[in-house]
C-alpha cells in the first residue's frame, strides 16, 4: 500500500531537520542514515541530495559524495539541463569541473553553486580553486557562518593556518 504523498513530504521534511541537527554535530554516519531515509521519501530533493554530498565529504567518501553532488546538479531546476543521463556513471573530474563551470557561468549571482562547486575542488585537492569558489560565494552571502567554516576548513587542508583562523573566528561571530 503507498503512503499518502503529504505523509511522505512530511517525512522528508521531519528526516531533514533531524539531518541538519545531525550535520551540525558532526555525526555524519547518523546524519548519512537519517537522510537516505528523507531520500527514499524524496530522490529528488536537492536540499537531501546535497546533505548527502556533504556527509560523505566528510567521511571522506569521494564517489559517493560525486554521486549525490551529481544528484543535485541533475535534479536542480536551473541547472537540471546540463547533467545528462550519460554522465552519471562516469563522474570523472574533467566531467564534473565543466558541468560545475558551465552551472557557473549560467547563474554567476547564485551564491549555492560557489558553495557547491568549491566542494568538488577541496575533494580533489584544488584548494586554491576551491578557496576562489567559496570567496565568491562570500561576497553574494557574507553572513553565512557555514560557509565560512567551509572556506576556514579548506584553507586549512591547504595549510593557510592563519587565513583559516580568521575565516573560523568570522564563522563565530
Amino acid at each position: 500500500m503507498m503512503a499518502h504523498p503529504l505523509r511522505l513530504l512530511a517525512a522528508c521534511d521531519a528526516y531533514g531537520m533531524l539531518v541538519s541537527l545531525k550535520c551540525l554535530c558532526i555525526r555524519d554516519l547518523r546524519a548519512i542514515a537519517a537522510t537516505m531515509r528523507a531520500q527514499e521519501a524524496d530522490p529528488t530533493n536537492v536540499e537531501v541530495l546535497l546533505t548527502l554530498r556533504v556527509s560523505h565529504t566528510n567521511e571522506l567518501e569521494q564517489a559517493a559524495a560525486l554521486k549525490y553532488l551529481y544528484g543535485w546538479l541533475r535534479n536542480h531546476p536551473k541547472y537540471g539541463m546540463l547533467a545528462t543521463a550519460d554522465l552519471s556513471n562516469s563522474l570523472y573530474y574533467a566531467d564534473m569541473s565543466r558541468l560545475f563551470n558551465d552551472a557557473a557561468q549560467m547563474s554567476l549571482e547564485d551564491d549555492d553553486v560557489h558553495i557547491v562547486f568549491g566542494v568538488p575542488y577541496n575533494l580533489w585537492r584544488e584548494y586554491d580553486k576551491a578557496i576562489a569558489s567559496f570567496q565568491k560565494a562570500w561576497n553574494l552571502k557574507p553572513h553565512d557562518y557555514s560557509l565560512w567554516n567551509k572556506l576556514g576548513a579548506t584553507q586549512a587542508n591547504s595549510v593557510q593556518s592563519a587565513n583559516a583562523i580568521m575565516a573560523y573566528h568570522k564563522a563565530l561571530d
